[in-house]
């Protein structure tokens, strides 16, 4: 969607450099506003799956502590959905490996096994972190001239 689609390209375009957007007489408030709630909608979607199927049950907090993962996962992606997606696949089976170690390994503690999808997000961010650019507007007010 965003890579072939006029919407998609208006949405790179708010996020590189807001002024061309208004320059093709789109109004940039208001995209930017409808990206955020399309946005919000998705993951908000994501989160009742998760919590409701995949949990089968409603618990409060129950991704507090995955919210910097996915914000890492993002920016390991280097914006890019594509990207993201294999980084969030990568770090499931991270999980899966844990979850998998845990069950199966007995002499070492489970903190241990655990820990390892967060230590090899920190490790990556540390290493990959540099050379990620973010989106030029990213963060950006934009008042119209």
């Amino acid at each position: 969607i965003l890579f072939k689609t006029r919407w998609g390209l208006i949405i790179r375009a708010l996020g590189e450099n807001p002024k061309t957007v208004d320059a093709a007489r789109i109004r940039v408030h208001l995209s930017r506003y409808l990206s955020v709630i399309l946005g919000s909608m998705l993951m908000a979607i994501g989160g009742a799956y998760y919590s409701l199927i995949d949990l089968r049950s409603f618990n409060l907090n129950v991704g507090g502590e995955w919210s910097w993962i996915a914000l890492a996962l993002v920016i390991l992606g280097n914006w890019n959905p594509l990207w993201v997606w294999l980084a969030c696949i990568f770090f499931g089976m991270l999980n899966a490996v844990q979850a998998w170690l845990v069950a199966t390994v007995i002499q070492i503690p489970y903190q241990f096994f655990q820990s390892i999808p967060y230590v090899v997000t920190i490790a990556a961010s540390a290493i990959l972190g540099k050379r990620v650019r973010p989106p030029k507007a990213l963060l950006q007010p934009y008042r119209r001239e």
